[in-house]
């Protein structure tokens, strides 16, 4: 019923609807499966975990004064 593509990581045969949309639009999809792609990224911020700390306590304080003063010209 779907049509079938190799994965680029584990090597396998699987269908096209295990792997993401690379463009809707042209229809094409990643050279890695779902799966695969999941391990990656969840390896990948195990091992940067300390950066997106970082850049996530950044982000909060940004965000937090922003609203603030957003809160204090609306009151």
């Amino acid at each position: 019923m779907y049509d079938t593509k190799k994965c680029s990581c584990c090597q396998l045969i699987k269908e096209t609807i295990e792997f993401n949309f690379k463009s809707k639009k042209k229809n094409t999809f990643h050279s890695s499966c779902k799966k695969c792609q999941a391990e990656y990224h969840k390896k990948h911020y195990l091992a940067n975990k300390q950066a997106y700390a970082k850049k996530r306590r950044v982000n909060n304080r940004k965000y937090r004064t922003k609203g603030r003063e957003f809160i204090y010209e609306y009151i």
